[in-house]
């Protein structure tokens, strides 16, 4: 490991534990706080004493009078809200996207579920960023780490069960994804095949241009 062992030391509140992974060149090490709860911390925050504990130090700190506080505590980042989301579509029967979800029996497995922080590990150890969603490969599995990944949004919009899924030479792809391949706008296959086209012709036949040219 090129990154300084920090195997068994103490900072502030936190000792270190063992290595947890590598990220933008930044290593991260499992930790135990002194009171009792672990934590991930990134090593340079450590070193530099940012991070002083699992966070049970700012609940602690009396606020000064007079003074507004303003604290982004760890957890409730996008990974924390993400996390939120998907426990709200799978088990809220008020949330607008159960029915899409928990009554389908999409559920998450108990690995995530009776420990949310396996599941930030997972992410940022699984190509995790700011600009992707998380999106289940089987949109009829459930939420678990052989089942997920970090996409673009344009890629997981491509995954939905609402999506029209063409297979042409030997090829499985949505509509929208022939339509852009070939350069057409997403509509124009549908559009064909509703019409009562074959699929040979709707995938064959090109566009034609206000000048009658193809």
């Amino acid at each position: 490991m090129r990154h300084k062992d920090l195997t068994g030391q103490k900072f502030n509140m936190l000792t270190v534990k063992t290595f947890a992974f590598i990220r933008d060149s930044h290593a991260y090490w499992n930790c135990v706080c002194d009171c009792g709860k672990e934590s991930v911390v990134c090593a340079s925050r450590l070193l530099r004493g940012t991070t002083k504990s699992c966070g049970c130090l700012i609940k602690t700190t009396p606020r000064p009078r007079g003074k507004r506080v303003y604290i982004r505590t760890v957890e409730k980042d996008r990974l924390y809200n993400i996390f939120m989301e998907m426990k709200k579509r799978c088990y809220n029967s008020n949330c607008r996207s159960y029915k899409d979800y928990g009554a389908r029996g999409i559920a998450i497995c108990n690995e995530w579920l009776c420990n949310p922080k396996l599941f930030r590990l997972w992410s940022l150890a699984n190509g995790y960023r700011d600009d992707l969603t998380i999106d289940r490969i089987n949109v009829n599995g459930n939420y678990e780490p052989n089942n997920c990944r970090w996409v673009s949004a344009k890629k997981q919009a491509n995954n939905r069960r609402s999506n029209l899924l063409i297979t042409f030479e030997g090829k499985t792809m949505s509509a929208a994804e022939w339509c852009e391949l070939k350069g057409w706008n997403r509509h124009v296959i549908p559009a064909r095949l509703k019409s009562g086209w074959s699929l040979e012709k709707a995938m064959t036949t090109p566009l034609k241009t206000k000048g009658g040219k193809k």
